[in-house]
């Protein structure tokens, strides 16, 4: 393989290759013949370049759901934010709103990405969120509240939005997927 390269791209003195050639300008077009070892190089470098790319921008074969809780700024004793489920292809996000959210500036539980799963609540009785591996926290959940003083922690919602958003991780759960909150 032999590439042409016009005089004005190369210095005066091109650089040693480790092999010991060298190329030294004078002529009006270059002849560059790269030896076996260094397209061997670049064909592993290219290779290296490719995997990396493939790792990461590879959608993920494993079911997961996906959330992120965006917070707004505080606002007195209130951080209100909105929910949304995170679509993802192959270059991008796709980010679709679920609802409104509250929570006590007190209590806020740290922006980090969560496990959730729906268990069912002593202090509540019923089937609800959970956020898993708070840190130093227990017993953080997605639940149904109107003001901040409803919240110990916990991410508050419209009372009307509580079950259908339980119902909506409740079916993924019960499908086997990972369920993730990524709060910001």
């Amino acid at each position: 393989m032999t590439f042409a390269m016009p005089k004005n791209c190369l210095p005066t003195r091109w650089k040693s290759y480790p092999d010991g050639s060298d190329i030294i300008s004078g002529e009006e077009n270059l002849t560059i013949s790269p030896t076996k070892s260094q397209l061997v190089g670049d064909f592993l470098a290219f290779r290296v370049f490719y995997i990396y790319f493939c790792i990461r921008f590879e959608k993920n074969t494993s079911k997961m759901a996906y959330y992120k809780l965006i917070r707004n700024p505080v606002d007195g004793k209130a951080v209100r934010g909105r929910l949304y489920q995170v679509t993802e292809t192959r270059f991008e996000e796709t980010l679709i709103p679920i609802c409104e959210t509250l929570e006590n500036t007190d209590y806020l539980v740290p922006a980090l990405i969560y496990a959730v799963g729906v268990t069912q609540s002593q202090k509540f009785k019923r089937l609800l969120p959970l956020l898993r591996q708070v840190p130093g926290r227990e017993g953080i959940r997605i639940h149904r509240g109107t003001h901040p003083k409803h919240s110990k922690g916990c991410i508050l919602v419209a009372p009307n939005m509580e079950l259908t958003l339980t119902e909506r991780f409740l079916k993924e759960q019960n499908g086997h997927e990972e369920i993730r909150l990524e709060i910001i």
